[in-house]
């Protein structure tokens, strides 16, 4: 039994030592997971502000809407503009108050409860920082960048699991990206830009983009304040 004592003496530590390295290996986060979690963290934050703001989307490089109005978490109110043609364009007012949507459209109230098809179709207008926190699970790799007093994050996307914006799916990318801007700690804007790869299961008949982006830029202000008619709560049912 002498004989063994030696190496019982030293190969024990060293296989606790290994052991030990590979759990820590396997437990300690990578750069990615570190600014993932900052990235996200700091959403929540921001979520806390009031923010007057200014959104567009743009489909194959032409302005499909522009959005402009005040946010906050439970308040929001916002005036969009959908281009139909070079000469027209749509214009109705939007109001998300907790849990309810109300929208004016010619001068007529709708209203409805706030079911996941509106939220989906509204993204990310309604929940800018829940939204982005979604969208960043389905990120590939994460960078983060300083330049004077601007912080950029940029999250890259090869593929998403299952994922639909403005009506399109989303899944096998070529150079896609979120972009985020934030100064001192507060974020200025952000762009989703957007270069699928047609999906298999959309047919030859069917649209379907080259690029799609939307952008979003934010201003705090003190509050959201929104007063709304008595015709808004007693408008139609919006379908």
């Amino acid at each position: 039994m002498a004989t063994y004592k030696p190496i019982k003496r030293y190969l024990i530590p060293l296989v606790a030592l290994f052991i030990g390295g590979s759990l820590a290996f396997l437990f300690v986060p990578s750069k990615m997971d570190y600014e993932w979690k900052i990235w996200r963290d700091q959403t929540i934050e921001w979520e806390k502000q009031h923010y007057a703001v200014k959104g567009s989307f743009t489909l194959n490089g032409e302005v499909v809407t522009n959005e402009i109005g005040d946010w906050s978490e439970e308040n929001s109110h916002l005036n969009v503009s959908v281009v139909v043609s070079d000469d027209s364009v749509f214009e109705f007012q939007v109001v998300f108050q907790e849990e309810r949507i109300y929208i004016n459209s010619a001068d007529t109230w709708y209203q409805n409860e706030l079911s996941p098809r509106f939220v989906e179709e509204f993204a990310p207008l309604y929940q800018p920082f829940s939204w982005m926190r979604e969208l960043l699970k389905e990120a590939d790799r994460i960078e983060k960048n300083r330049g004077g007093e601007l912080t950029t994050y940029t999250a890259f996307f090869d593929t998403f699991d299952k994922f639909e914006f403005r009506g399109y799916e989303l899944s096998e990318q070529e150079q896609t990206s979120l972009t985020v801007i934030e100064k001192e700690g507060q974020i200025q804007s952000f762009t989703f830009d957007v270069n699928p790869i047609r999906p298999e299961t959309i047919g030859p008949l069917d649209s379907y983009p080259n690029q799609l982006s939307y952008t979003m830029s934010f201003t705090i202000i003190d509050e959201v304040q929104i007063v709304l008619p008595k015709e808004a709560y007693e408008g139609e049912k919006l379908e």
